[in-house]
């Protein structure tokens, strides 16, 4: 077991809801400098999250290439919407120390010394309007899950968050009903746990399949 000394303190990397700031690409705010910079900040933007086009991914079947089984994969026509209660949780948290931290870390480690950028840091917070898709919906590419009417600085650093909730709830909640399906009425049981990247992963994907 590992132990650790007073100099050290172990910690879980689960993301918080607030901290959602803190995980934001690094373009993002780069794009978001850029506008500042210009004086082109606070323009008013629509950001969708929609799929392109379906995926190849949906099991069918199985065949066998030189002795190794191989699952039969075929496009899909549709998939289930999920995600959108912790999407929720990003945007509506507090974000005051998260704002802290990021401030400071441009301020005194890249020494961005643009006073717009670094206020509207210090004073982050979702202003704008969000229209979703209720969860457990079908949907089809191209059909808008969530649209986000914000500031386009403001919008841009939720977009990473936003599509790394939704992409893996959507993934599993699909499966899971291809599964409710092959079934024919059987009881079901999850073991998101075991396929999981972390406790919370866990339960979101649990909270998924549910869906």
């Amino acid at each position: 077991m590992a132990k650790s000394d007073e100099n050290q303190i172990l910690k879980s990397n689960t993301v918080q809801p607030g901290e959602a700031m803190e995980v934001a690409d690094a373009y993002e705010y780069t794009m978001a400098l850029a506008n500042f910079a210009n004086g082109k900040n606070g323009q008013k933007s629509i950001f969708i999250a929609a799929l392109r086009g379906m995926p190849t991914n949906k099991v069918v079947g199985e065949f066998t290439h030189k002795g190794v089984k191989y699952p039969e994969l075929k496009k899909r026509n549709y998939m289930i919407n999920a995600g959108l209660e912790q999407v929720l949780a990003v945007i509506l948290a507090d974000t005051t120390e998260a704002r802290y931290k990021v401030k400071a870390y441009f301020r005194d480690v890249l020494g961005v010394a643009d006073e717009g950028f670094l206020e509207w840091l210090n004073t982050f917070s979702f202003k704008g309007d969000l229209y979703a898709m209720r969860e457990g919906t079908p949907f089809f590419s191209h059909e808008p899950l969530i649209k986000m009417k914000t500031d386009f600085e403001d919008g841009q650093v939720y977009e990473s968050g936003i599509l790394s909730i939704i992409n893996r709830q959507i993934n599993v909640a699909t499966t899971a009903y291809d599964v409710l399906l092959a079934s024919g009425g059987k009881p079901l049981l999850e073991g998101a746990s075991r396929r999981s990247f972390g406790l919370q992963d866990s339960l979101n994907l649990s909270r998924a399949s549910i869906i």
